[in-house]
């Protein structure tokens, strides 16, 4: 089983990860960065640019990119927790952890903005294939508006932010005073790696 493109389960087990080995800190970080971009990143990169050139009115694929972003969103913070799975219970506080205390979108999303998106967009889409309570996706103005008590995302913007941070995450990940983060980062690969 591939971890990321040319990266075995088998090569993570062989992989020595103490805080003495820098270049095998280096080879882990770069494999999380791969099957990140792999799986989420590039994906929506890709439906983005084919509508960079369409009316912002014109663009249709804002439920495909804040779907693929909100799997992503849940999947940086099992890792930033050391989770094997997101657990219903966990759901909501993983979003509210991603969005209100990261160091991009925190600038952006209060606790509460965070709940509402994980019920109005991620529970909406991920389960019926639908925003609730009549939030929108734009890809237009600023990250998250509300407009009348409507939440308004800007798809670009959101996967945009998200991007920076998880480029933050990874910074994290190479600073050796950064212990509980890596051991939560190892928790979770060797839950992804197992054989």
């Amino acid at each position: 089983m591939e971890i990321a493109s040319g990266f075995t389960a088998k090569d993570w087990h062989d992989l020595q990860l103490d805080h003495a080995k820098k270049a095998n800190w280096d080879v882990a970080i770069d494999v999380l960065k791969r099957r990140i971009m792999e799986r989420y990143i590039e994906p929506v990169d890709i439906l983005l640019e084919l509508e960079k050139d369409k009316g912002y009115q014109e663009r249709r694929f804002g439920f495909s990119v804040v779907s693929i972003d909100c799997m992503l969103i849940e999947t940086l913070q099992a890792f930033i927790d050391g989770r094997k799975e997101t657990k219903p219970r966990f759901g909501k506080q993983a979003f509210i952890n991603y969005m209100s205390k990261g160091d991009v979108l925190g600038q952006h999303f209060s606790e509460e903005l965070a709940g509402r998106f994980y019920k109005e967009y991620r529970n909406g889409l991920l389960h019926q294939a639908e925003t609730k309570n009549k939030a929108l996706i734009w890809s237009k103005f600023e990250v998250v508006a509300l407009y009348d008590d409507q939440m308004v995302i800007n798809r670009t913007e959101l996967h945009r932010l998200i991007r920076l941070q998880f480029e933050s995450y990874l910074e994290s990940l190479s600073d050796t005073s950064q212990k509980k983060l890596r051991q939560n980062f190892i928790k979770k690969m060797k839950f992804i790696a197992r054989v």
